[in-house]
Order: structure tokens, then sequence, then C-alpha cells
């Protein structure tokens, strides 16, 4: 069995069924993860056409090198995340592309830490292709969760008494089966977009970070006069918002709503968010009298900084968001909903009065440059020298984030992809437009 090296990616195993990511490639990933689990191993995946085989073959590998499965079906990212608690067990494997397209699959890992990402994933690549597995005779035995989940969202969620009236986008992902029924439970009149689940994505890829994505959601909440619109991602754990004007509010904005209903009461004073976010939000919590910390791109990276930290929230510009304070540390955005709908629904606010005193900055999409693997360093150290040469300050935790005086312009090298990936920031457009044009200049001549 040939294996694709560069399927096992920076914090997961990602790439297109059948031709990356085979059946054989999930028996020898069960094999390898039994070889370094701790005996028990919780399973589940998503609901594209190649996860139920993909399944099967995984939990083959798994219980014939002795480990035993619980087998949890089909669930959110999440959901597997709250088996972990709920069983006390650590190793865990959720069968996913997350936001990809359909013919995509592949695998989340778990190990006695949290996610398993960088070196780790590599180390674990190492062990597939030497084929040094346990021998063993495990078992397997089925779970459905799917009471214990609802109930804890039912115990975590209690909304205040004005009515809210919500569209929900699912993008016909994994969530249709579980989010939809749980937050009209929570009491709102829900409003079903794509809700209906599809493994084809026919209406768009289930991923909110993308503007075109959200553009349906955008209309249907003017059409029907809502006061939010919730879209998830392919697995559920990542959130996209859009006000009650229909205008997008990006993970960055959003982080700012959320802070705005706890920094008087968190015990940790420090608001952590990865460098992709906007100048306007670490401004906003900084006069707030929080500190903040830039942290690396990737959801694995934002957990481990929850939990070494200690944080009571963070995020990501791509959605995920972790909440600490009254929750598990990690990334659900089912429970970050309810989070944003217990706010709206206590207040008479708006979700665009919370922005209100904001710094305007406009700031471009972030845009991804396939430049090959072999160039992705030579880019960004070239961009981080002149940025040095012209005196930049800089922040080089993942990539190269230039500070200028109103804005940012950032180069960092994509953890999934052969690619580069870039996003630019001024308080005004010819501003954002010239930190574009001086970085961009330096990328072009190495295309």
């Amino acid at each position: 069995m040939e294996i694709k090296k560069e399927v096992f990616r920076s914090y997961d195993i990602r790439g297109i069924y059948e031709k990356e990511i085979t059946n054989d490639l999930a028996y020898v990933v069960g094999r390898a993860f039994a070889s370094i689990c701790d005996g028990y191993v919780i399973v589940g995946h998503d609901a594209r056409v190649s996860s139920n085989a993909l399944n099967t073959n995984l939990i083959k590998g798994l219980i014939e090198s002795g480990a035993n499965v619980i087998d949890i079906g089909l669930v959110t990212t999440p959901m597997l995340y709250y088996a972990r608690v709920l069983f006390n067990k650590k190793y865990a494997i959720m069968i996913t592309a997350s936001h990809c397209a359909k013919e995509y699959n592949g695998f989340k890992l778990c190990d006695n830490e949290g996610s398993m990402y960088g070196d780790k994933i590599q180390n674990f690549l190492k062990l597939i292709l030497s084929n040094n597995f346990n021998e063993g005779n495990g078992n397997v035995k089925s779970y459905d969760i799917t009471y214990d989940y609802k109930k804890l969202m039912d115990d975590k969620i209690k909304l205040g008494s004005k009515k809210l009236k919500v569209v929900v986008d699912c993008g016909n992902g994994t969530t249709c089966f579980y989010n939809p029924e749980i937050i009209k439970n929570w009491g709102v009149e829900l409003i079903p977009l794509y809700c209906e689940p599809d493994p084809s994505f026919p209406n768009h890829i289930p991923d909110p970070a993308v503007d075109d994505n959200m553009v349906s959601l955008e209309e249907k909440v003017k059409e029907e006069g809502a006061d939010v619109g919730i879209a998830f991602d392919g697995d559920g754990d990542r959130i996209g918002i859009v006000d009650e004007a229909g205008d997008l509010v990006r993970a960055d904005m959003l982080m700012i709503i959320i802070w705005k209903s706890i920094y008087k009461t968190c015990k940790n004073k420090t608001a952590s968010f990865d460098v992709k976010c906007s100048e306007a939000l670490k401004e906003t919590l900084e006069k707030l009298g929080l500190n903040t910390s830039y942290n690396k791109t990737g959801h694995s990276y934002l957990k481990k900084a929850v939990k070494e930290n200690n944080y009571d929230f963070a995020g990501e510009f791509s959605g995920h968001l972790c909440f600490n304070d009254e929750f598990f540390g990690y990334d659900d955005a089912l429970y970050a909903a309810g989070r944003l709908l217990r706010i709206l629904s206590n207040t008479e606010n708006k979700v665009s009065d919370y922005l209100k005193d904001v710094p305007k900055y406009v700031t471009s999409e972030e845009k991804y440059i396939e430049v090959g693997e072999e160039n992705k360093d030579k880019i960004v150290n070239k961009v981080l020298n002149y940025a040095k040469e012209k005196g930049y300050d800089v922040i080089t935790i993942d990539g190269v984030r230039i500070e200028y005086d109103g804005g940012f312009a950032l180069v960092r090298k994509s953890n999934t992809s052969p690619c580069i990936t870039v996003r630019f920031e001024g308080k005004t457009l010819d501003e954002m437009q010239a930190h574009k044009n001086e970085i961009m200049s330096l990328i072009n001549e190495e295309l």
C-alpha cells in the first residue's frame, strides 16, 4: 500500500477519498493508533458518503492491535470531544474532512493531551511506515451519545425572556442531525436553511469562513427579519454569524461580543486569538482592560493554549471558539451559538449594537496563494527579512505579521495545503491597498 505522506498535515490527516485517504489507510491508522493508546479508543464519523467504510476499516485495525473501541457512530466533532469527557477516555479518532468538498475525508486524532498536531502527527506517520504494530484482540461496543449531548446543551444554555428569531444554516453537513433541534429546544423561533443532510453539499461547501458561503444566510436573515443568522461548518466545530441587517460578522468581531459579556467576571484577564484577527479586536479588548496575546493559527494550537494558560475564552479567525469559563475548553460551535443567543435573549440590544464602538478598519479576505511546499518557507523568510530591513514591528509566532500604524500585513504558511495565506488591513481602503501592494510585490517576484 502506498502512503501519501502529504495527507499527514499539521493537525489532521486529510485528502481525497480512494486517491489519498483509502480504506487500507484507515486500517493501518487503526493498527498504529491502537499501538500508542492506553487501551481504549473512542471513534466517531461524520455524514460523508465514504465515512462508513473508513469507520469499518479503522475499527478493524484498532481491535486487531488490541484496542477496546467505543463506537459512537454518526456525530459532530464536538460530540466526539464530549465523549472524551463523558467516558473519561482520552484517545479518540474522528473521521471527517470538516469543511472540505465532498470528495475529501480524513481523521482528527486525540491523545491523552488533546488534539494531536505537528510533530505528533509526523511521528504517527513514522509509526505507520514502520509497520511495527501491536498485536491483540480488542473489542468494540456501540454507544449512542445523542441523549447525553442534548442534555449537556440543555443544561448549559438557558436563554432569557426575549424571544429570538434565528436562521440556522447547516450547509447540508453533519450538524443537520443535531444542531437545529437543539437550538429550537432552547426556545427560539428557528428558520432552517440547508438543514437537510446531503454529503454532496449541493448549495455551498459548509465553510462559514468563506464569504461566498454566507450569502444565502445573509439574504435569508433579511428576508425573514431575523435577529441573527448562524452557520456551522461540516463537522460542527466552527461557527459563522450574520447580524440582524444581514451583514457578515467575522469571528474576530464575534469574539468582541463574547468578551463584552464576560470580561468583568472572567478569572483570566488575557484574551487570546490568532494572528489573522483584526487590529480592531486587540484595541477593543485592551480598552476593556484586558491583556491580549496572539496565538498560532490552528484548532489544535488554540486548544493547547487554552489548556496551558487556563484562558477563560479564546478563538481564531476561522470560527473556532473555545469556552473554558463554563465549558470544557474545546471548540464546539453549537455551544458558541448558545452563548451568543443567551447574550441576545437577555437584552434589547441587537448584534450590531455590540460593535458600534469598535474601531473601523478595512480588511481583505484571507487569500490562499499556491506556491508549492518547497517555496513556502522561502517566501515567508523573504517577507520577514524585508520587514526587518524596513524597521517594521513584526510578530513571528505564525509566519510574519507586520504591524503598521493602523493595520497589518500577514503572510504565513498554510498548515493544510501547498500555499501561503495572506491578509491585509488598513484604516482606509487606500491604506489597506498600499500594505497589500507593498507585500504582494515581494511575493509576486517568487511566483
